[in-house]
This record gives structure tokens, C-alpha cells and sequence, in this order.
């Protein structure tokens, strides 16, 4: 620059200190300055002002207050305090002083930004007369930077503010960009180790045998597949899971009634829920023969040190379970885990599912039950969807509801299960305290409910002969059976020949009680429930005749099991009347007084 240039020849102080002082007093001011000033902070001169004036527009995009205490501790924390001088804080409020009551800041903007471009036009003209009196500079170069320059002053206050817009916007998608480059180079670095899966042409994938093993438990669990078993509040999913452990290990069938195929490697337990002492001593009352075959992992108060979202960490959780030969993983439960790596478990539950699966790729382990909560009023798993599609069968284990609509702590409790090649109906589990054993024993609520209707029926067919179905719907909703109830039972009864059917008038169809029914044959609706036995299987026909451990049951066997489903029997137990409910042949209340 020439050195006949003097910059302060065109510097308004008492302007710059009025715009500053008056930001102080107001945000909203700071950004109609801004408007204004479209070369920001070097519109001012001195180099003080330019800091102060970024300091105040960086706080007015914060959302931050403006005063001079606010700006002083914001000054201090990045360094640039002292350099305002030893009064630095005294001159923030002699700068507020300078702000002149009732005269609106664009007053003072204005003059400061006229002054900043006609320094810049001066600088520019400067710079390009020292070019001219130069030979070496070419003509046509200089003659196109000061056109540009003068382009640029006839540019009005909004263009400017505009092009200063756009460098902004350029910069912060410049930092998009990086930040982009970065994640994928860390999912990169993440996804080195694991091995990339190859294509292949279906005639060589079918060309490989099938494993003579389908499921690990038949009709519940797949092979290699992924487990959710879901349980309301206080339904007992741990002691579930400690009868599934047993099974596992000491292949008995699980509940009674899915035979197992044990896995070759150990069985990883990892419980956050319960206190060492307390899955101590669950799990020994199990009564488990080869204990050996399980491994355990307490993590109480400590779930937070099961970051699988980070790969160093989930690594070495992998190696651990590989030390363990670890090939089935059951973590008990999903929410704790969830909560300490702050993920939502109605969005996030998806991440961690994810990081889930990597983990036991990198461990080798090719099976998995997570357990989950259900929601407090009803009977699904909780949470995001995610966790609908990402096991292969989702088991779900119930309490019966009491007449209020309220979980009863000692209600009967209930399993089903369904999913990819599983589909097992709802069925009533007995407990026996001794060994903490559950074993699949009756049909489901509904079916229960349909049996505690017959008593009711056959009093009031006893007292009404040749009632239609309308009329024993109606007397019998009011001792409280569902009509659904009154229907099943009703049929079934009609099927068995307790009940006969004649056609009345108008085509009605009237009903009697059968020749030789007494009170003798069924039991009253007021006996107390109690729990069957256990030779129950509740897949379908088809299902039985799948592979069982690779030998296959005789098709009379499977279908004499279930032919008589739906008719009234007598209950080997009391010897009264019950509805069969897939070959179920006593009440699944009376196992327990035969025993």
C-alpha cells in the first residue's frame, strides 16, 4: 500500500464505539447492524472493535445475552480480554456509555460501513496505481481487478449481505464435508476386520446339505436363528430362561415338551437385572447337571461397561466370549443396556441391535436371546419396531388377568411362541417351587375359560330345557362368561353329545340336556383352579411330524393325539367333564391335587 494512504483519514471512532455500545444494550440491535455491515467485523478499524463486534454476533447466535458481563466472560474464555488493555473490562462499559439514547444503531452502522468502503476503494486504487507505474504488471490484469473492485461497490447493502451469506454457507458445508469424510473413514476402519460375505449362485447354495438339525428346540427355536422372549412385569422371565438354560445343557425338553438339541460350545448368560447372590441362588435351585457348560456374566451396576457400540470395546467383549467358547448368548435383559448407553428405546433400540449381531459374528457365537420387557398395559414388546423384526421367533410369556382387568402376582401364567417356522399356540405353564421347573401343561385362557363354562351350561339346560342359543347366552353372560366362551363350550358340547339339538318354531334350533347327565359328571364353576400334567405338546399335526432328533413319528401316533380336540371328555384326573384341547386329556387344574 502507498504510504500516502493514511486509513485513519476515513475512521469515525465515536461511530464505531455507538454501534458496539448500543449491541450491548439490545441482541436484536446486533443484527440490524449486521445487515449493514456486510464485511462483518472488518468494516471496523480498530482491531479491538473488530473483536468485540464478532464476539457480540457470535452471541446473538447463540442465543446469548449481550451485556457487558456476558461479553467480558465470553472475551476472558477465548484469550482476547487482555488484549483490549489493562482497562479491557472498563472499556465494555465505557463502550455501552457510548451508545446515544433514542438514535437508532443504523445511524451509526451506516456511517461506519460508508467509511469501511471507501477505505477498501481507496486501498484498491492504491494498489493498482503502484501496478500502472509499473511496465512489468499487465494492463489488461490491472484493468480487470479495479473493474472488478468497482463491480463490487456498486454492489447495493442486501447484495452484499448476501455474498457474505453464501461464503458462510460455503464454509459450513465445507465443515459437512469433513465431518462426512470422517464418519465414513471410521466405518471404514470399523468394517476392516470383518469379512465381506461373497455372492453366490442359488444352484451352489442349495447345494450344500441341509444340517440334520432344524431347531435347536424343536418348534421353538431355529438353528442359528435369534430369540425374543417377552414378558410382562413380574411374569417370571428369569426362571423362564433359567428352564431354558437347564434344557440346553442337560438336554431334557424345554417345558416339558420341545425336545433339545444341545449346541457344542457353552452357554454366555449375561444378566444385568438381578444381584449375584439372588441369580446364585435361582440358578442353583435349577438343580443343572452339567453346570460346566455355562458361563456367566453379572453385570449389576455395571452396564455400562457394555459399550458394544464402540468397537474396541465390543472387541473385547467378543474375545471374552470366544475364551469362553461361547455359541449361544442370552442377554437378560435388553433396557438396562439400552439406558446406560443413553440410546431411546423406542428409536435408538435398532443401533444397539446392530452392534449386537457384529458381537456375536466376532465371537463366534451363532445363537442369541435377548429378553424384553412388555409394555405395563399390554401384551407386545415394548419399544422401538425395530425389535419386532429382528429376532427370528419371539416368545412371550403372560399373566391372567383377574375379573378387574388387574395382573394377579399368583394368576396362572402362559406361553406362546411365533415367528419363521414357528407358530405355538397359547398354552398354560405349571411351576413346580422344588426345582423352579415350568412345564407346558394346558390350552390357552380362552380354552380354559370355555371348560369353566360347562357346569353353568348343563344347570341351566338341566333347569331350561329347549332354550335356544340366544336364551343360554343371555342367563350365562350374567354368572360372568364371555359369549365367545358360551360358544365354544356350547359346541363342544353339542359335538360330544351332552347336549342335544332339536328344530323349533320359526326353524330355532332348541337344546336339552342329553339323556343320563347328571351333576355327578362335571364340576362346579366355583371348584378352585388348579394345574394339570405335563404330557402336553402344542405344535400342529404337521409340526409333529417334522424330524424329531432325525426320526420321524408315525402319522396314527400324531393324529390320535389330536383327534378328538374340541370334544368333551372325561379328565383323567377327577374323571369329569372337560373340552380336549390338542389331545389334552384332564383339566389343566387338576394336576396338582392328583400329585
Amino acid at each position: 500500500m502507498n504510504s500516502e494512504f493514511d486509513p485513519h483519514l476515513f475512521f469515525d471512532e465515536e461511530a464505531e464505539q455507538a454501534v458496539l455500545g448500543a449491541g450491548m444494550y439490545d441482541p436484536d440491535a446486533v443484527r440490524r447492524a449486521a445487515a449493514i455491515l456486510p464485511g462483518g467485523p472488518g468494516d471496523f478499524l480498530r482491531h479491538s472493535h473488530r473483536v468485540i463486534w464478532q464476539v457480540l454476533a457470535d452471541l446473538v447466535e447463540q442465543g446469548k445475552s449481550t451485556d457487558p458481563i456476558t461479553l467480558r466472560d465470553e472475551l476472558g474464555r477465548r484469550g482476547e480480554l487482555d488484549k483490549l488493555g489493562r482497562d479491557g473490562p472498563l472499556y465494555l462499559h465505557t463502550l455501552q456509555a457510548s451508545a446515544l439514547p433514542g438514535v437508532p444503531i443504523e445511524n451509526h452502522a451506516r456511517i461506519v460501513a460508508e467509511l469501511a468502503e471507501r477505505r477498501t476503494l481507496l486501498q484498491a486504487f492504491e494498489h493498482g496505481a503502484q501496478q500502472l507505474r509499473n511496465p512489468a504488471y499487465d494492463l489488461e490484469d490491472v484493468r480487470a481487478k479495479l473493474r472488478a473492485r468497482l463491480d463490487e461497490a456498486a454492489l447495493t447493502a442486501d447484495d452484499l449481505v448476501q455474498r457474505r451469506y453464501e461464503r458462510e454457507v460455503e464454509a459450513e458445508a465445507r465443515k459437512l464435508r469433513v465431518r462426512e469424510d470422517a464418519s465414513r473413514r471410521v466405518r471404514q476402519e470399523r468394517t476392516a476386520a470383518l469379512e465381506e460375505p461373497e455372492l453366490i449362485t442359488l444352484d451352489d447354495f442349495l447345494a450344500v446339505e441341509d444340517e440334520p438339525t432344524l431347531y435347536r428346540i424343536q418348534g421353538l427355536w431355529p438353528v442359528g436363528g435369534r430369540i425374543l422372549p417377552a414378558a410382562q412385569f413380574k411374569a417370571g422371565k428369569t426362571t423362564l430362561i433359567g428352564n431354558l438354560v437347564r434344557a440346553l445343557v442337560d438336554k431334557e425338553d424345554f417345558l416339558g415338551a420341545f425336545p433339545v438339541t444341545p449346541p457344542d460350545g457353552r452357554i454366555v448368560i449375561i444378566d444385568n437385572e438381578l444381584d449375584q447372590r439372588m441369580l446364585r441362588r435361582w440358578l442353583r435351585e435349577q438343580n443343572i447337571t452339567n453346570t460346566g457348560r455355562v458361563a456367566i456374566l453379572s453385570l449389576r451396576g455395571k452396564v455400562g461397561t457394555f459399550d458394544i457400540l464402540d468397537p474396541d470395546t465390543r472387541a473385547r467383549w467378543a474375545n471374552k466370549i470366544r475364551a469362553a467358547e461361547g455359541s449361544i448368548v442370552i442377554l437378560d435383559c435388553l433396557r438396562p443396556v439400552l439406558d446406560a448407553l443413553g440410546l431411546d428405546e423406542n428409536r435408538d433400540a435398532g443401533r444397539f441391535l446392530v452392534a449386537f449381531d457384529t458381537l456375536l459374528a466376532e465371537a463366534g457365537a451363532s445363537e442369541a436371546a435377548i429378553v424384553h420387557h412388555m409394555g405395563h398395559a399390554g401384551e407386545r414388546s415394548r419399544g422401538d419396531s425395530r425389535l419386532l423384526d429382528w429376532p427370528d421367533v419371539t416368545w412371550r410369556l403372560v399373566r391372567e388377568k383377574g375379573d378387574d382387568g388387574e395382573t394377579d402376582p399368583s394368576a396362572a401364567r402362559y406361553f406362546s411362541a411365533y415367528g419363521r417356522d414357528v407358530n405355538v399356540p397359547e398354552g398354560l405353564l405349571e411351576y413346580d417351587p422344588t426345582d423352579r421347573r415350568l412345564s407346558l401343561v394346558g390350552g390357552s385362557r380362552r380354552d380354559a375359560k370355555a371348560s369353566e363354562v360347562l357346569p353353568d351350561l348343563y344347570d341351566y339346560l338341566r333347569a331350561h330345557p329347549g332354550a335356544s342359543k340366544n336364551s343360554i347366552e343371555k342367563a350365562l353372560v350374567p354368572r360372568l362368561h364371555v359369549q365367545k366362551d358360551i360358544r365354544k363350550a356350547l359346541a363342544a358340547a353339542l359335538a360330544a353329545g351332552k347336549v342335544d339339538v332339536v328344530k323349533g318354531a320359526r326353524n330355532a334350533d332348541l337344546h336339552t340336556l342329553a339323556a343320563g347327565i347328571d351333576k355327578s359328571q362335571f364340576v362346579s364353576s366355583s371348584a378352585p383352579r388348579q394345574r394339570g400334567h405335563s404330557d402336553f405338546v402344542s405344535s400342529s399335526i404337521d409340526d409333529e411330524l417334522k424330524s424329531r432328533g432325525g426320526e420321524e413319528l408315525p402319522r396314527d401316533e400324531v393324529t390320535a393325539r389330536y383327534s378328538k380336540d374340541g370334544e368333551i371328555g372325561q379328565c383323567d384326573v377327577c374323571g369329569n367333564d372337560m373340552v380336549i384341547i390338542r389331545g389334552h386329556t384332564s383339566h389343566p387344574t387338576c394336576g396338582e391335587r392328583a400329585r
